[in-house]
């Protein structure tokens, strides 16, 4: 039997575990990535790359390709919620899109959600980003990558050095090889046979709604409304959400089934031409079910094997955080696992992935629950909603009142960018009060435990291209002395660059003349003077103490 060794085994190659592959390259860690799948799954699921995703890919530079193969940068990012196609617009949540906000951020516009980041959403089906993602990690070198190949079992072995050894299978030949791993992380999906072998259980509500997704070509079906990037179907027999890809030919609609009701027995084409409110031709790609749940992995770590995306993490589509919140994590585990492979990450480190991430995963899947719940119940009315009858009228007039409140569950910047890791033991706390947490809205702050917030340095040069693969003490004053700061790193391996900024752009912002930033873009410490024992905070940050 051939065997072959790794720092790092990732199990699965869809979107999470081919980021933490590119990662890890962009890192300069050598990696094996198995994915079962020859090819990418051509069904869309997931319809919306986040703007702190995005963030992490311009550091790849493939964001441009991700952009240039969504919805049309010049689209405006439109929400309607409609009785059908052909029927009535009952509301309409209207945002930028990408052109716009770059045009509108240059100005110096006022809305503050037009500086908070490079990026709103960009708008492309999951196999269109699975699809960039696999061409970058096959011009990696770093990467070795397994596709066709199957895990089928592992085992870890802790003495004379902890490692895991691994079992995969080729799926053509049925040849199966022995991969020895010093680290090893599931990036397996929802039926996770790396979580389900150790036993880790899930935590939270299962089976929250049954859906059947029908992906297919229907060109003229928003002859009516024009572009939108989601098209809402509020009638309760055909509640559901029509998903747009390329400006107004080929769609995914996602319809909510009824308690007992089969997938297979829905006629794909009938319930589209329904919803269209016309008999259009429709030629239908695939379709499949799925089921929406709210649960997370009790733990995210056994030993040298952890947990990622939808093997940690299992959502309801609404919000489109599922996919985004497995992309953190892969930024998180990666530079945790790079630091102990290098020598220069602590016995804590490892065990702070855990600590950060799986509260992140409960608030995103509560999150995305309730506004599923919310969306659910907005698909109650009938027929009556296109009635011109006192009755029409105030079940729409009821929608719209409701649906004000639901407008997080398209502009979620203050979950995806204002998520913090709340008393991590990596992060040095300054005693300062957190800014508050409102899933619509972004507070930019330096805060230990917070995103670094993202400014532009000068046209098209955000403060984040500025970052190294390492930690980066920013400095606002260059008259602020951090020589000791700087050796107090070099002793202990870690790897560190200085950065000096405007104090006219930054200052304000920043609130301190002095920003250590971690690899994965999250402020570690902060403070207008060189600590006394900087030694101290060193060793915290990188999980010493």
């Amino acid at each position: 039997m051939k065997t072959s060794t790794t720092p790092i085994l990732i199990i699965g190659g869809s979107s999470v575990g081919m980021s933490l592959a590119n990662e890890l390259a962009h890192r300069n860690i050598n990696c094996i990535l198995v994915e079962k799948q020859k090819g990418i799954n051509p069904h869309p699921r997931a319809n919306a790359v986040a703007n702190r995703t995005m963030e992490f890919y311009r550091r790849w530079g493939i964001d441009q390709a991700l952009i240039d193969n969504g919805i049309s940068p010049d689209s405006p990012a439109d929400y309607l919620y409609t009785t059908s196609m052909n029927g009535r617009l009952v509301y309409k949540i209207s945002l930028p899109s990408h052109n716009q906000l770059m045009a509108l951020a240059d100005s110096g516009a006022d809305d503050k959600r037009l500086h908070h980041s490079p990026y709103l959403k960009t708008i492309l089906g999951q196999n269109e980003v699975d699809k960039i993602l696999k061409n970058h990690v096959l011009k990696q070198p770093k990467i070795d990558a397994r596709y066709g190949w199957e895990l089928i079992g592992f085992r870890q072995v802790e003495q004379p050095k902890h490692h895991v050894v691994a079992m995969v299978k080729n799926g053509d030949t049925g040849e199966i090889q022995e991969i020895v791993a010093d680290y090893m992380v599931a990036c397996d999906g929802g039926q996770s046979l790396v979580r389900t072998t150790m036993g880790v259980p899930l935590k939270g509500k299962g089976g929250l709604a049954h859906f059947v997704a029908i992906h297919f070509k229907a060109p003229g079906l928003n002859r009516k409304f024009g572009h939108g990037n989601i098209y809402f179907q509020l009638k309760k027999q055909y509640g559901g959400f029509l998903m747009n890809w390329d400006g107004g030919t080929t769609y995914t609609f996602h319809h909510v089934l009824k308690d007992g009701q089969d997938w297979q027995d829905v006629d794909p084409v009938d319930l589209i031409q329904k919803i269209a409110g016309w008999n259009i031709p429709v030629e239908i790609f695939s379709t499949q079910p799925w089921t929406a749940h709210q649960l997370v992995a009790e733990y995210y770590r056994r030993g040298h094997i952890f947990l990622t995306g939808d093997a940690a993490h299992l959502f309801t589509p609404t919000g489109g955080f599922g996919m985004n919140t497995g992309v953190a994590d892969a930024m998180d585990i990666a530079w945790k696992l790079q630091a102990m492979l290098e020598g220069w990450g602590g016995d804590g480190l490892l065990d702070s992935y855990h600590e950060e991430r799986r509260p992140i995963g409960v608030q995103n899947t509560a999150t995305s629950a309730g506004y599923f719940y919310a969306l659910n119940n907005s698909f109650r009315f009938g027929e009556e909603l296109d009635e011109d009858t006192a009755e029409g009228e105030t079940a729409r007039q009821t929608l719209v009142s409701e649906l004000d409140g639901q407008v997080g569950l398209i502009d979620s910047s203050g979950l995806l960018l204002g998520y913090r890791y709340e008393g991590s033991s990596i992060c040095v706390s300054d005693g300062t009060e957190a800014v508050p947490f409102d899933p619509q809205h972004y507070w930019p702050t330096t805060r230990p435990g917070h995103r670094l917030p993202h400014l532009w340095v000068k046209e098209g040069v955000s403060v984040l291209d500025l970052l190294g693969r390492e930690f980066t003490l920013i400095r606002t004053d260059p008259d602020v002395n951090v020589d000791d700061f700087r050796g107090a790193a070099e002793a202990a391996g870690l790897p560190l660059k200085i950065l000096d900024v405007s104090a006219e752009i930054f200052a304000e912002t920043y609130e301190k003349k002095l920003v250590l930033v971690r690899p994965d873009l999250m402020v570690a410490w902060r403070g207008d003077t060189t600590p006394n024992d900087v030694t101290a905070v060193i060793d915290q940050v990188r999980g010493c103490l």
